[in-house]
């Protein structure tokens, strides 16, 4: 459950997203699959392994709200500091990295020095990570 939350920040959507599939997954391994020949394992329960081969799959079901998020909801400037965030280059310098914060998208690091950020929602950094191929 908490690495649920934490994954998700308790974003309704995402928690929604991610145990949607934590369910198809458990199904299929309590009831086996056929098609891979993988017996049933009816005592399986959800753990972090069980959470960590959801993420590809809900980030592919939920490809459109991802997609939304990058193009819609982020400006090229946002993209911009994003990029250079994550591949641990020197960051652009203006307001980008203040209005991530107001938009809930980031927050200040561990650290709390002006150049520390990062991601309040740890499943968007992924999908982030994901579109600039880091």
């Amino acid at each position: 459950m908490d690495k649920i939350v934490s994954l998700t920040n308790g974003h309704p959507y995402l928690i929604q997203l991610l145990c949607e599939q934590l369910v198809l997954l458990l199904n299929q391994i309590r009831l086996g699959n056929e098609a891979t020949h993988t017996p049933a394992d009816k005592t399986r329960k959800i753990d972090p392994a069980l959470i960590d081969q959801a993420i590809p799959i809900a980030m592919e079901r939920g490809d459109q709200f991802f997609r939304e998020f990058w193009s819609l909801s982020l400006t090229q400037s946002d993209r911009t500091f994003i990029t250079a965030l994550l591949q641990q280059q020197p960051l652009p310098t203006g307001k980008t990295g203040d209005r991530l914060i107001e938009k809930n998208i980031l927050c200040k690091g561990e650290t709390g020095d002006n150049n520390s950020y990062q991601f309040q929602v740890p499943f968007l950094e992924l999908h982030c990570r994901k579109m600039i191929d880091v």
